[in-house]
């Protein structure tokens, strides 16, 4: 699953990004989506994607525990600022 990413993505910083489009496409490989937006959010615009958990980001650091190591997350919000503090926290937990 390491080369899932490979020749997908673009960086912003230290920040690899996908599309939407590329995004829908790893999920149907196996990557999961983690879907950072509060459950008012998530109901008004849902991604359609089935490989998808909903954790709110406020509440990312308290549910790190329900997050399996082993699988390769896509990070979601309706802006990007909650996702880039999400991969931070996630990164120097060992994701």
């Amino acid at each position: 699953m390491k080369d899932l990413f490979e020749h997908r993505e673009f960086w912003s910083g230290e920040v690899r990004n996908v599309t939407p489009r590329e995004a829908f496409k790893l999920c149907q490989q196996g990557a999961v989506l983690l879907d950072l937006r509060a459950e008012e959010l998530v109901a008004f615009k849902c991604f359609g994607v089935g490989n998808r958990i909903n954790i709110w980001e406020k509440e990312l650091a308290d549910r790190l525990g329900e997050l399996s190591q082993e699988v390769y997350y896509i990070l979601a919000d309706s802006v990007g600022i909650q996702s880039k503090e999400a991969y931070h926290l996630l990164r120097s937990s060992g994701f």
